[in-house]
Parts: C-alpha cells; sequence; structure tokens
C-alpha cells in the first residue's frame, strides 16, 4: 500500500470506517448475493450479449435451464466458512458420499488426519 493511502487512512476516519465497512463478511456477502439476484432475473439474451459479463458468469446465467430453481434469491454463495459446518448444508447421504469419496482420494496419505478431530 502506498504512502498516500496510509495517510488517508490515519488522517480521515471515513475512509478507514469505509474501509473497514466493505471488507466486512456481512457487507461482501450482502453486495454479492444482491448482484447475483439482480442477474438472474435479467433476461439470458440480455445476459448473454453482454460482453462487460465474464463468459463463465454468461454461461451460467444464460443456460437453457434454470440452475437456479426455484427461486434464485434464495440461492446463496457466501457464507461463513466454519469447521464441520458442512453438516448445517448436506443431508445425511450427501455427507456420506463425500466422507466416502473423501477417504478414497486421500487413502493412503496423512490428510484425514489433518481433520481427524472434525470428521
Amino acid at each position: 500500500m502506498g504512502p498516500q493511502y496510509k495517510e488517508s487512512l490515519e488522517n480521515n476516519e471515513k475512509v478507514l470506517q469505509d474501509v473497514i465497512n466493505h471488507s466486512s463478511f456481512n457487507f461482501m456477502k450482502e453486495s454479492f448475493n444482491k448482484s447475483f439476484a439482480e442477474l438472474a432475473s435479467m433476461p439470458k439474451d440480455q445476459i448473454r450479449n453482454n460482453p462487460d459479463i465474464p463468459p463463465g458468469i454468461r454461461h451460467l446465467f444464460s443456460a437453457e435451464e434454470n440452475v437456479f430453481k426455484p427461486d434464485p434469491v434464495a440461492v446463496q454463495f457466501v457464507r461463513k466458512g466454519i469447521v464441520g459446518d458442512w453438516r448445517s448444508y448436506f443431508s445425511p447421504e450427501q455427507n456420506a458420499r463425500l466422507e466416502k469419496k473423501f477417504r478414497e482420494r486421500t487413502a493412503g496419505t496423512d490428510i484425514p488426519d489433518l481433520w481427524k478431530d472434525v470428521m
């Protein structure tokens, strides 16, 4: 960070508070999810033909089948990363599949030991 930014943060309380606010988890979550909902409500042609939207996002939102059924606003991509919190999001069947795949892919390594207290 250059000296002009350091001085601005030190001498201007509003700038400092703006940085703190805009880098908070809640702000980023709300901002991202709001943008996501706005994109999901746009007509597919408008998304598909907008060069300002990154290609991967254009593809995701302009797919023939709506991948965000039934309500794109309910889809939340940003969440706190809490160890073991997948249990709150996965069904027991999904959790069993994930654990099986994890064990298969990490067999013969010490990787499973890294999380033995949470698995």
